[in-house]
């Protein structure tokens, strides 16, 4: 059972599940990609406008997917929402 030791591979991905009370995020991106429980990124939003929320941590990985649970308080109070954008950066794609 591994567990980060290093910054996490820069990586992009996006929510691709959030259960009911919004604390447990299923993401599209996994061990495959280099992520390992423990790993922090963060979470933000192109659309309508470009917009931070927070982030998450890591708590357990398969190869195409990995679970992670919100890191304090989100940004203004903003819910986590499917299609959201987790990455190890904050960077928009030009």
């Amino acid at each position: 059972n591994v567990t980060a030791l290093a910054s996490p591979p820069e990586v992009e991905g996006q929510v691709s599940r959030v259960d009911a009370n919004g604390d447990r995020l299923e993401l599209s991106i996994g061990s495959d990609d280099g992520l390992v429980k423990g790993h922090e990124l963060f979470v933000y939003r192109r659309t309508p406008q470009a917009q931070y929320i927070g982030k998450i941590r890591i708590i357990a990985t398969d190869p195409e997917r990995s679970v992670a649970t919100v890191v304090g308080k989100t940004y203004l109070g903003t819910k986590v929402t499917e299609g959201d954008i987790v990455s190890t950066t904050i960077k928009p794609r030009s």
